[in-house]
């Protein structure tokens, strides 16, 4: 199913599309931006420069994001934990409402307990979300 969303100034905000008989309608009160994506896609990178890029993980969305991006989550995502190294990678993660789920831990070596790893040197805003475990008893952020 299609989705649209509003491209504003707080970030994506989804527009609860329909999509009947083949067209896929929404009620807008201005005129703005907005982007439409297929069902398929989970993740939407959004530089500086307005440019829009999907990805399928968050982690290669994170790798390839330009300085200042904003990630934002289209759907709910399962899949292993995110380890950033000690680096100056400058990033938004908007969750737009949706859970990210860590279906595998990371850390440093030997103490992979961990849904998000960020190291030293790196900027990073997580924003409007939440993350969850598959096990509960571990740390969900090291910094």
């Amino acid at each position: 199913m299609p989705k649209v969303y509003y491209d504003g100034p707080d970030g994506l905000e989804d527009m609860k599309a329909e999509l009947k008989d083949g067209i896929l309608s929404w009620t807008a009160k201005h005129f703005s931006d907005y982007v439409v994506v297929s069902g398929e896609q989970k993740i939407l990178v959004k530089e500086t420069n307005g440019s829009l890029k999907y990805y399928g993980t968050l982690t290669d969305a994170i790798t390839n994001a330009g300085e200042n991006a904003v990630i934002a989550l289209l759907d709910n995502l399962f899949e292993k934990g995110i380890f950033l190294g000690a680096g100056t990678k400058q990033f938004t993660v908007d969750f737009a409402g949706h859970t990210f789920t860590a279906t595998s831990l990371v850390g440093s070596t030997g103490t992979e307990s961990q849904a998000f790893h960020l190291e030293k040197g790196n900027t990073v805003v997580l924003k409007m979300g939440r993350s969850q475990l598959l096990r509960t008893s571990v740390p969900m952020l090291q910094c």
